[in-house]
């Protein structure tokens, strides 16, 4: 079984294919929402294309984990 860490790395892999990042938004595995925390945090250069994942999922509490991120990131995300 492939963990939520693993999805997101491999989903963040490719700078290019923000596809990647909208299927694993559609898909939302169990962890997902913790993996986009630990990344949002040790990985701010990442935090455009996290936004962009969480902003395509339709689940609400992946939307309220987005405007938490965001509430505290200040401009331009806050690198």
């Amino acid at each position: 079984m492939t963990s939520a860490d693993d999805l997101l790395s491999w989903a963040l892999a490719d700078r290019d294919d923000w596809a990647a990042l909208e299927d694993l938004a559609g898909a939302a595995p169990a962890g997902l929402i913790a993996a986009v925390r630990r990344r949002w945090h040790c990985d701010p250069d990442r935090r455009e294309e996290l936004v962009f994942l969480l902003s395509q999922s339709l689940d609400p509490e992946i939307a309220g984990i987005l405007l938490e991120l965001l509430s505290g990131a200040g401009g331009k995300l806050a690198g």
